[in-house]
C-alpha cells in the first residue's frame, strides 16, 4: 500500500506515493532535513513530529507504531511554523 506524502514547496505541495514499508525511513529523512512532519491516521487524528522525535534504538517499536495506519504525511518547512 502506498501512502500520500505531501512535501511543501514554493508552488504549494508536491505529492509522492511512498510505499508503506519505506514510510518510517522517509519521515526520518524529512525530520533530519529540518522540517516538521505531520502524520494523519486513518481515523483522522494527526500528530506533528520534529527532529527531537526521531527515536533512539530503544524506542524503535514506538516509532514503528507512529507510522502504522497512516492515511497521509505532510512535510513542512520549520520557518513557516508547520
Amino acid at each position: 500500500m502506498n501512502i500520500q506524502f505531501y512535501i511543501e514547496s514554493k508552488n504549494g505541495h508536491d505529492t509522492e506515493n511512498v510505499p508503506e514499508e519505506e514510510l518510517q525511513q522517509r519521515v526520518e529523512t524529512e525530520l533530519r532535513n529540518d522540517r516538521f512532519v505531520t502524520i494523519e491516521k486513518q481515523d483522522g487524528s494527526k500528530e506533528m513530529l520534529t527532529e527531537q522525535d526521531i527515536p533512539t534504538t530503544s524506542e524503535e517499536e514506538q516509532w514503528a507504531e507512529k507510522c502504522e495506519n497512516t492515511k497521509s504525511v505532510t512535510s513542512t518547512n520549520k520557518a513557516k511554523g508547520g
